[in-house]
């Protein structure tokens, strides 16, 4: 069982959600920065500022996380649990 991450307040912004969605997907961070034409330090940002929002401080955690339904609702509505 994952345990859920504390809450660590800071609404996901519509980009923190996106990249987190495609992780969700299996999209790597290369994936990612030829989908959004952006650079891989800017999708690296967006990943630890969403992970430090929802209080997960490794990738591996992030990955467990992204498949419970509660990180579906947090990437739907930008709130995190």
């Amino acid at each position: 069982m994952v345990k859920l991450p504390m809450k660590r307040g800071g609404k996901l912004t519509e980009r923190e959600r996106l990249v987190l969605s495609f992780l969700a997907l299996g999209m790597s961070n290369m994936e990612i920065v030829s989908y959004l034409n952006v650079s891989n330090k800017t999708v690296s940002i967006f990943k630890t500022v969403a992970m430090q929002k929802i209080g997960i401080r490794k990738n591996a955690n992030l990955i467990k996380w992204l498949r419970t339904p509660e990180a579906r609702a947090a990437i739907v509505d930008g709130q995190p649990l």
